[in-house]
């Protein structure tokens, strides 16, 4: 879906670019980016100093589980524990970093209905 939304505004607006139509032309030239030097604009953060976990987890082969949805929901299982753990020991995390294997499955899955996956905290 998205990809067809972007070759009809594709499409839309090299028809604009060829009938002349200016309102939806960039008139303008584009914002610099990066200057000459190499620098760009920055901001300051909101702390300096930030907290990162990175965890390298052996996810089920889904191609090797019994069923999909059993080894995705031992995934999610795995991945909460890995959380939970992050987030009790040692500083809070600001990131946790996971490799994307089980990650990628794991939308996979939910895009296919074989996993749901609810939050305790906002009762989703």
């Amino acid at each position: 879906m998205r990809r067809f939304l972007m070759a009809t505004f594709g499409v839309v607006l090299l028809a604009a670019i060829a009938i002349g139509e200016p309102s939806l032309a960039a008139d303008k030239a584009a914002p610099q980016l990066v200057r000459p030097d190499g620098s760009y604009p920055t901001i300051p953060l909101q702390k300096d100093v930030v907290v990162v976990k990175v965890v390298q987890n052996s996810p089920v082969n889904l191609q090797k589980a019994s069923s999909i949805a059993e080894g995705l929901a031992t995934n999610v299982e795995r991945m909460a524990h890995w959380i939970n753990q992050a987030c009790t020991t040692g500083k809070k995390p600001d990131f946790i970093l996971f490799n994307e294997f089980p990650v990628d499955w794991l939308f996979v899955g939910h895009a296919r209905g074989e996993v749901e996956v609810h939050d305790p905290d906002s009762g989703a």
